[in-house]
């Protein structure tokens, strides 16, 4: 029991420090607690950003900032609402509410929390600062996991649930702000706060470190300000409103479709003045996210729009790849979308429940005015989801979506829709029609309360805990890994290169996989004999257009039998410059590639830095690209330009597994995790494991079917 104080501790000082620099910046306002709370904890992030950024967000300048933060709080005097909710919603919400509190308190399973959420956390205890690493997850903006890392470097992972679920319980009272100044009676307002409150995709983002229900806050929060401005106008409020909005981007990018028609809103009713303060507050919040990536990594919005703002650290192929999938989770059509939504939940990783099934229902309440403005809000706030069909980015518009059901229904349907919701939504009974979908339908009562202790549990429950502990044993402190499984980055004190979440990744697992084929016509090669007379560059333009990349795996430029070494010569291609080195290392695992679809006009040449003789150009490429049709042209000593007739064939089997092995050692990396399987990289984890010493690998060891090799 004694190991929860910390756990209390971190929480309660985190919602503390955010509450002071709240009530420093709303004096004057009376604004309701929780409107205290949305401001401060923005400012708070904010602070702790620039704490990261200068490496001091270690444990105790995180006690010093929230010693000071929460120095006002001696004065606060907060605006309360007494008003009682109804019975029937205050038990579902008291019921639930003590369930969801022992899950908060248990320490942290959830693969997204430890997998990045929590990434920042653990590297500002560690190193007082953000990761060095660029990759997927680091470049998106952090703003609700800086108040996590407050709270871990005093309490760990549960202290960062706590400050999470703190959020899903102030959305409650922030609901019902917002909903009777829409004009709907309290009463039913509590309704419709229980509906949200209990749909289990709720349950299980508002107990765990991830950032959704934070974001239905700060979304309520920004409509609150706005219609606290409207009955009031006061220039703060409306600046407020702005730091909501834009702290809605800081946890989410799609967190920025509030921005838009709130500044049109204000617009058409006060002019651009006001309009401008709003977008100040909003820039404030979004303006470091921007610049840090700008300055970093080239593209402000890392690691989305690399066709934008081209950049070595992520490909254009993948983030399509990437934004592909997450619009259909490979469900098959809206039936599929529907049925995970509202009975599996597992398809889209999180369930709503039945209710859903009652959406044309919400129609009714086109009937009343707070009803269209409910409906319409629930609309725009779904946008976000057609981008991203995972059930969490639903949230936002659920609130609005359960306020319109209840204005729909008489007094005794919409009390009847609770009640069925509610026993619909707990998980014992969840388990029985959606048994993938809670993943947590157990009561970890022992666990929250440490009478079990946290790594007693973690063992028991978490089988990526386990995988970690494995990886952590058998390597060295700071080693640098491969990691082809997805591993719970939070919990290793390793650099993690993910297969997929940076140009690095992507290319040493290609490579991998490359070298996994040893058949005939695994490789291509085009040919073209040269003139024999010196030549100052050579110019390869793709004409084809295709889906498919175009990749260089190797173009070897031959005097005689001879190979020419790269000296000095000066390589430019587009797209992609930052690998071009890579067509001329002398590795065919290595490949020069366009990353996205080839197209009429690209190019890779080489300026030599003196005339040179040239018998004969071969350019090697993956057999997978038989759509691509390079041109090859060579440049005279008198400046004209000549296109070399080519042939292709397929190139012998090759065994280049220890090609591979290179490339991954070359960029530092001396360990691979690899599962086994059919999904995945399972299959190119088997040929990892099974022909290890083919590879020049060797297994350290394993935890069901994942194995760490050692790159020799």
């Amino acid at each position: 029991m004694l190991e929860l104080i910390p756990v209390w501790f971190g929480a309660a000082f985190c919602v503390a420090a955010a509450l002071g620099v709240g009530v420093v910046c709303s004096r004057g306002l009376r604004l309701p607690a929780t409107l205290v709370l949305a401001v401060g904890a923005a400012g708070l992030s904010l602070t702790i950003f620039f704490l990261m950024l200068a490496g001091v967000a270690r444990p105790a300048g995180m006690a010093v900032l929230g010693g000071l933060a929460a120095m006002p709080l001696a004065r606060w005097r907060p605006v309360l609402k007494s008003k009682a909710i109804p019975p029937a919603a205050a038990f579902v919400l008291v019921v639930f509410g003590v369930f969801y509190l022992i899950h908060a308190l248990a320490p942290e399973i959830q693969t997204d929390a430890n997998a990045y959420h929590l990434k920042a956390a653990a590297d500002a205890k560690r190193s007082g600062g953000f990761s060095q690493q660029i990759s997927f997850y680091e470049r998106l903006p952090q703003g609700v996991q800086l108040l996590f890392a407050f709270a871990y470097a005093f309490g760990g992972s549960s202290a960062a649930k706590l400050v999470h679920f703190a959020f899903l319980i102030a959305t409650v009272p922030l609901f019902l702000l917002v909903a009777t100044r829409l004009g709907v009676t309290r009463e039913r307002a509590a309704v419709a706060a229980a509906l949200y409150a209990v749909t289990p995709v709720v349950g299980i983002s508002g107990t765990a470190a991830f950032t959704d229900a934070a974001l239905v806050f700060y979304t309520l929060a920004t409509i609150a300000l706005l219609l606290l401005w409207r009955e009031n106008p006061e220039w703060r409020t409306l600046l407020f409103a702005g730091i909501t909005a834009g702290f809605c981007y800081g946890i989410k990018l799609t967190g920025a479709v509030v921005i838009p028609p709130a500044a049109l809103w204000i617009w058409r009713r006060a002019g651009w003045r006001r309009a401008a303060i709003f977008a100040g507050g909003a820039a404030l919040m979004i303006a470091p996210w921007l610049v840090r990536n700008a300055v970093e990594v080239g593209n402000p919005f890392a690691p989305l729009l690399n066709r934008l703002f081209p950049n070595p650290y992520f490909y254009i192929a993948i983030e399509q790849s990437l934004g592909h999938y997450l619009q259909s989770y490979g469900a098959a059509g809206p039936e599929a979308v529907i049925r995970a939504l509202a009975l599996t939940g597992d398809e889209l990783q999180g369930l709503i429940g039945p209710i859903v099934l009652l959406a044309p229902l919400a129609l009714l309440s086109l009937r009343s005015r707070s009803g269209r403005i409910a409906l319409a809000l629930a609309a725009f706030l779904a946008i976000p989801w057609f981008l991203n069909l995972g059930a969490r980015f639903l949230m936002p518009a659920l609130p609005f979506f359960a306020l319109a059901l209840v204005i729909a229904l008489r007094r005794a349907g919409m009390y009847a829709l609770l009640a069925a919701h509610a026993v619909l939504s707990f998980p014992a009974v969840v388990e029985l029609y959606a048994s993938r979908a809670w993943h947590l339908t157990a009561f970890p009562w022992r666990a929250a309360l440490r009478i079990e202790s946290e790594r007693d549990y973690l063992e028991r429950v978490s089988w990526d805990y386990r995988l970690a502990r494995m990886v952590e044993r058998h390597t060295e402190a700071r080693a640098r890994l491969l990691d082809l499984q997805g591993l719970h980055r939070a919990l290793l004190e390793r650099e993690v290169v993910g297969s997929w979440q940076s140009s690095l990744g992507v290319r040493l697992t290609t490579g991998l996989e490359q070298g996994a084929k040893v058949d005939r016509g695994a490789s291509y090669e085009l040919r073209a004999p040269a003139p024999a007379e010196p030549v100052r560059a050579l110019r390869l333009i793709q004409r084809a257009d295709t889906a498919q990349s175009w990749s260089i795996q190797e173009l070897e430029l031959l005097r005689g039998h001879e190979r020419l070494p790269a000296r000095d010569w000066l390589i430019h291609a587009d797209p992609n410059l930052w690998d071009a080195a890579l067509a001329l290392d002398g590795n065919y695992i290595s490949s020069w590639s366009t990353w996205e679809p080839a197209r009429p006009g690209m190019i890779y040449e080489i300026e030599f830095a003196a005339p040179e003789r040239l018998s004969e150009v071969c350019v090697i490429g993956p057999g997978g690209e038989e759509k691509s049709r390079p041109e090859i042209s060579l440049r005279r000593a008198d400046g004209t330009w000549t296109v070399l007739k080519s042939t292709g064939a397929p190139r012998p089997g090759m065994n280049l597994r220890r090609s591979a092995t290179r490339l991954v050692r070359r960029a530092g990396i001396r360990y691979i995790v690899a599962p086994l399987g059919r999904e995945g990289n399972g299959p190119l984890g088997e040929l990892l494991v099974n022909r290890a010493p083919d590879w020049g690998l060797e297994v350290v060891a394993n935890e069901d079917n994942v194995f760490l090799l050692r790159v020799q």
